[in-house]
């Protein structure tokens, strides 16, 4: 009896709890059509030339935290970027949303999807209504939801909203489209004509943040851990045209990878080259590149899981006058790894004034913080 009731809390644990890390609980959600999108790599040979020249370029990364964990999982991808073998390096672009864990950490969609694992295809109809009913309250494009004012019932009711109007609304206030990843074959929502996915929604909210925080549009901004490239891009979209990333370098190829598909292969500039681009590219074994001063520095749920963490704050507190940080705070124990709590860091600098804490608006266990040097 207790191994099904154990079994039973998993289940509801995984289902609607923690994963999808959902906002709001949803009750009989609706299950949307999942699609695959085509194995298709369309950048040129040129442009996959670059991805591995600044790869060979960029110093090799030290183990030690869960970030450098991942390179493991992306050992396909990175024996091709190594092989420098064109066709090779195509056919693993094709495909990065498989079941080898490539994207593992940047695209909660790509685990979703794994042949092995506690997810389906239900997560992803979850996850996308949720972030967008979030987004669409962050912007104020739809109230939030209160329980006391609120009957079950109609709760209920107020969640299964029409996405396709609701994504309508959300990017008319936005300003623009909401992206969906052109390359990896990944898994999409399908809804008529128009196709979702919650990676794409999720990251619109800070780039838009930021221009809410009223940056200008030439500021010099750092993103530390990019993703695969989707807040960047919104970023450029939206106007800003000094957006660094510092990433390890095989996220790197492939955040160069997914913004020259979404913004064309001139718009970013690669480890070691000279172009101006409004957005660039260095890895995070080489933090010698990096500019001398930035005005606002941006971290998304990676900073707590990255060994050197106090070293990055201690850049930032030296080189930047704004940070925005985004991330969990469980100080959560990883093998001999104990996570970081980014407040606790920040505290304990002395260089740092809060300026503002709240809970984030796209994720449920993450606080979002703007800091100011002093």
């Amino acid at each position: 009896m207790r191994k099904l009731t154990n079994t039973i809390h998993k289940f509801l644990n995984f289902t609607y709890i923690r994963y999808p890390n959902v906002m709001h609980p949803q009750f009989y959600p609706i299950r949307y059509r999942v699609e695959r999108s085509a194995a298709v790599c369309d950048l040129s040979n040129t442009f996959l030339e670059r991805v591995i020249a600044a790869f060979h370029k960029s110093p090799t990364p030290s183990n030690g935290d869960i970030w450098s964990s991942l390179i493991p999982h992306s050992a396909p991808f990175t024996r091709a970027l190594e092989s420098q073998n064109l066709t090779q390096l195509r056919d693993e672009i094709s495909q990065l949303f498989n079941d080898r864990g490539t994207l593992t950490g940047m695209a909660h969609t790509a685990r979703f999807m794994r042949k092995k694992g506690s997810f389906s295809g239900k997560h992803i109809s979850i996850r996308t209504s949720d972030a967008l009913i979030s987004l669409a309250e962050a912007l104020a494009v739809i109230g939030v939801r209160s329980n006391i004012q609120t009957l079950l019932w109609r709760y209920i009711q107020e969640q299964r909203v029409d996405l396709v109007e609701l994504k309508k609304r959300v990017e008319k206030a936005l300003g623009h489209a909401l992206l969906v990843p052109q390359i990896g074959a990944p898994p999409l929502v399908v809804i008529g004509d128009e196709i979702f996915s919650p990676d794409g929604i999720r990251h619109a909210y800070i780039p838009f943040r930021i221009e809410q925080l009223e940056f200008k549009k030439t500021d010099n901004i750092l993103e530390i851990g990019g993703g695969f490239g989707t807040m960047a891009a919104y970023a450029a979209m939206r106007g800003y045209r000094n957006y660094t990333i510092i990433d390890l370098p095989f996220a790197n190829a492939l955040q160069a990878l997914f913004l020259a598909s979404w913004l064309g292969e001139d718009k970013v500039t690669l480890y070691g080259e000279t172009a101006c681009s409004p957005i660039r590219l260095v890895p995070s074994t080489d933090k010698n590149a990096l500019d001398a001063n930035y005005s606002l520095v941006i971290n998304v749920d990676s900073l707590p899981e990255i060994a050197e963490a106090p070293d990055y704050i201690d850049l930032i507190g030296k080189r930047s006058r704004h940070f925005l940080s985004v991330n969990q705070e469980s100080e959560n124990v990883a093998g001999e790894f104990k996570q970081w709590s980014v407040s606790q860091l920040c505290n304990r600098h002395g260089r740092f004034k809060r300026l503002s804490r709240h809970l984030y608006w796209m994720e449920q266990g993450y606080v979002e913080e703007l800091y100011q040097q002093v």
